[in-house]
């Protein structure tokens, strides 16, 4: 076993810290707080980030994101039990979720919102990665039936969309409404992924539902599709089987 293995495995064992002592703020949420103690480590994982988007393969790119995530999630739980040993840790953002460099517009009109999400539609954001960061939270959810998500992270997914799929591929916007609180869009999408044999993207149609929180910014971006996720991924890796099956 190496020495990290063992010293994570001794640290996770030991009780807790008698001597934490709970702050009376919660930790920021979304971006590196002006309090934040330990400025080094959070500049490691980001530069981290910033090269693993050299990375060509999106998929081996997201793995390298996740990977770096998870890092950050275990080093916070280090600090949850041994704050005293791991003072600094606790207040570590995940590099997919680090804030932008846009600041937030809050308390904006759900039509203002609306009109911003049509904005975005008309630049083709699924795959160009171009969408009004400015509305939504930096941590922001992003769900949809791929068995690849759920992504946690406005960094996270634009880098996904604006390298998942090549320029040509569409994703159209059939229908825009507000349901509620909420703004619903239905969609379809077609195109081809950005690996190395270019497999065709059946086309497709879905809806997603942007949920705003009491700021008014979007805190979830949730897909749902008009067929199941095998029927998607069965056409695009093996056309010629999969019509044979669904048609």
């Amino acid at each position: 076993m190496s020495p990290l293995l063992l010293l994570l495995l001794v640290l996770l064992l030991l009780p807790p810290s008698n001597t934490f002592t709970p702050s009376p703020k919660p930790t920021p949420p979304r971006s590196l707080a002006s309090t934040s103690p330990s400025p080094d480590i959070q500049k490691t994982l980001s530069n981290l980030y910033t090269t693993s988007l050299n990375i060509k393969c999106p998929f081996f790119r997201r793995r390298a994101h996740d990977l770096l995530d998870s890092t950050t999630l275990t080093l916070k739980f280090l600090a949850s039990r041994h704050r005293s040993i791991f003072p600094d840790f606790v207040y570590l953002v995940a590099p997919g979720s680090e804030a932008s460099s846009i600041p937030k517009v809050k308390n904006l009109s759900i039509l203002e919102i609306k009109s911003l999400i049509e904005h975005d539609w008309s630049q083709n954001y699924y795959v160009t990665g171009l969408l009004s960061t400015q509305i939504y939270r930096d941590d922001t959810l992003f769900t949809s039936p791929d068995p690849d998500m759920p992504v946690r992270g406005l960094r996270k997914y634009i880098s996904a969309s604006r390298n998942l799929f090549t320029p040509t591929s569409t994703c159209t916007l059939l229908k825009i409404e507000i349901k509620g609180d909420n703004i619903e869009v239905d969609w379809r999408l077609e195109g081809v992924l950005r690996v190395p044999w270019r497999p065709k993207v059946w086309g497709y149609e879905g809806r997603t539902v942007y949920r705003r929180d009491e700021e008014g910014l979007i805190f979830e971006h949730r897909e749902e599709w008009n067929v199941t996720w095998i029927e998607v991924f069965a056409r695009t890796l093996i056309p010629d089987l999969a019509s044979k099956v669904f048609d």
